[in-house]
């Protein structure tokens, strides 16, 4: 049996968390001072280099821990999944959390390729419907435009119909609980 594994904070999620404090508590005071140009200009600052950072990861990959190459790819379905280009290391990361092995079992499903199971390969639309009762009600819905059909039913303006609507369901519910009293 395994030992339960202990969580460990990286020295990359503990400067965000300094972060994120410390901007928080100086926020009311930057807020309030007339240097609110330069606190907005650090926050448009920050923003581009994450979003120039995603981008970077995004082209030209991230560096292999295993073999140092630029060709660790991210897998489209799982994000949290990478697979080298090179040396082929099937690797997992948490967020801003170290790079863990992923070539067991628990992890294979993750990396393999999409199944043929749900596409109907050998598929042809149906032909003109017989004179069946399906077959007239699939006609009708060939034959019918949908953009017409919203046109003729078109929404409720919001007047007094459901207030109307409403007094008439609760004289009707009156009038059947007299009734019902009644017997």
């Amino acid at each position: 049996m395994k030992p339960r594994r202990r969580f460990r904070f990286t020295i990359g999620q503990m400067m965000w968390a300094i972060f994120v404090v410390g901007g928080t508590m100086a926020l009311p005071r930057v807020l309030n001072s007339p240097d609110r140009v330069i606190a907005f200009s650090a926050v448009v600052i920050l923003s581009v280099l994450c979003l120039i950072a995603a981008v970077a990861e995004i082209v030209l990959s991230k560096p292999c821990p295993n073999c140092s190459r630029w060709t660790l790819r991210r897998l489209a379905r799982h994000s949290s999944y990478y697979l080298c280009t090179s040396c082929r290391a099937r690797l997992k990361r948490g967020w801003m959390g170290p790079w863990r092995d992923a070539s067991g079992p628990e992890d294979a499903g993750r990396y393999e390729r999409r199944s043929h199971a749900g596409i109907w390969k050998d598929y042809t639309p149906p032909g003109e419907p017989d004179g069946s009762r399906s077959g007239h009600l699939l006609q009708g819905k060939r034959t019918r435009d949908p953009i017409g059909e919203i046109r003729r039913h078109p929404r409720p303006t919001p007047t007094d119909r459901g207030l109307d609507r409403a007094s008439a369901k609760v004289r009707r519910f009156l009038l059947a609980r007299r009734q019902d009293d009644e017997v």
